[in-house]
């Protein structure tokens, strides 16, 4: 089943709007509505166990986990995340990757100095909101804020393994540690506790993590998969978008295969493709696309007849870094939902907490 945005439903853009007066109806033509990409309206999370920031001596403290921080009173959230997504990947590392051909440097490198250079272009009075400032984001900067806000979540609820950092910093192993940190982001934000299975089991196939939802205690299997494309995130070859598809085929059968055994299953995937610009996702090609794949293969279908071996497909396209320099597109997504799955979750607010988390994916709140 695909969730569809009702029309007075809230707004997934994260305005606080009714859908239908917000995105549905294609961009405002008042300045005044324009949506702030960056800094867009968001509740704090109230899954997680962050301790709310305190300006204490003219400077703007916060505590992770064992640690306490200040910084400057003047410092953005945003500005702090990225100090800590420099602190984890260490100075060491970025030094040995200057000392590289820039082609073969991590794409890390690249996005802070976007980031940098954003940040100096756009720090001017029209952009001034109170003591700060606020703009529309460029693709390599949101997709720099939305990686450091996933593993500042994981960080405070003390989920953040070190073998999925050790992935983020290789080259060839980064899109799919990206995407896996992503999904571990959205639902520990939806309520759930997360243990990482790769220290668990070695010689078998298995998911990512077990996910364990606080109020209820339901848990589920969850894998999280990223379609590779050339030219993109490292992966060699050139691009030709002439030729991108959908095609998530090989990468579903695979996660199938890694189905743990007695608990409802959830499975990721993100087609990093280009975004569209419709507003409607029922207008939006590669999700009429993979609906039709999905009814080819009997898979998730609406009748009922056949027993589903997962209970949800969740596809995503958070592929902001294409980009570039111009302004971020928004996130796109479908998720399918199995009337008849094999192992039912017995409480629909198992789902509904994942759903609402995935509704919010990269809106990423001024302050903590």
């Amino acid at each position: 089943m695909v969730q569809k945005i009702g029309r007075n439903a809230p707004c997934p853009c994260g305005s606080g709007n009714k859908y239908k007066k917000c995105c549905l109806g294609g961009p405002s033509r008042s300045a005044a509505k324009l949506q702030r990409q960056l800094s867009p309206p968001r509740r704090v999370e109230r899954h997680l166990n962050i301790v709310p920031s305190v300006e204490f001596q003219e400077r703007r403290v916060r505590a992770i986990r064992n640690k306490i921080i200040a910084r400057p009173l003047e410092e953005t959230f945003h500005e702090f995340l990225i100090l800590l997504l420099k602190a984890r990947f260490g100075e060491g590392w970025r030094q040995n990757q200057m000392a590289v051909p820039p082609e073969k440097r991590h794409v890390l490198i690249q996005w802070v100095d976007a980031w940098r250079e954003w940040r100096t272009t756009m720090r001017v009075d029209e952009n001034r909101d109170g003591d700060h400032w606020a703009a529309t984001s460029s693709g390599e900067v949101r997709a720099l804020v939305a990686l450091a806000y996933d593993l500042f979540c994981l960080e405070v609820t003390n989920r953040l393994p070190r073998f999925l950092v050790r992935k983020l910093k290789d080259r060839h192993e980064y899109q799919g540690a990206r995407y896996e940190i992503a999904v571990a982001a959205i639902i520990a934000r939806a309520g759930f506790e997360i243990e990482f299975l790769d220290k668990k089991i070695i010689e078998e196939k298995h998911c990512e993590f077990i996910a364990t939802h606080k109020e209820t205690r339901i848990k589920m299997g969850v894998e999280a998969k990223s379609r590779r494309r050339k030219g993109v995130l490292h992966e060699p070859g050139e691009l030709d978008l002439e030729e991108v598809r959908v095609d998530i085929g090989n990468l579903l059968d695979d996660a199938l295969l890694q189905r743990p055994s007695k608990l409802p299953y959830l499975v990721f995937i993100d087609i990093n493709v280009p975004a569209t610009t419709e507003k409607d996702p029922r207008d939006i090609e590669w999700i009429k696309d993979l609906e039709s794949r999905l009814k080819e293969r009997g898979l998730l279908s609406q009748d009922g007849k056949n027993q589903d071996p997962l209970n949800a497909l969740v596809v995503t396209n958070y592929s902001y870094y294409y980009a570039g320099e111009a302004q971020a597109p928004r996130s796109e997504c479908l998720v399918a939902k199995s009337v008849n799955p094999q192992i039912p979750i017995q409480n629909p607010r198992v789902m509904s907490s994942i759903l609402e988390s995935l509704s919010q994916y990269s809106q990423i709140p001024n302050e903590v």
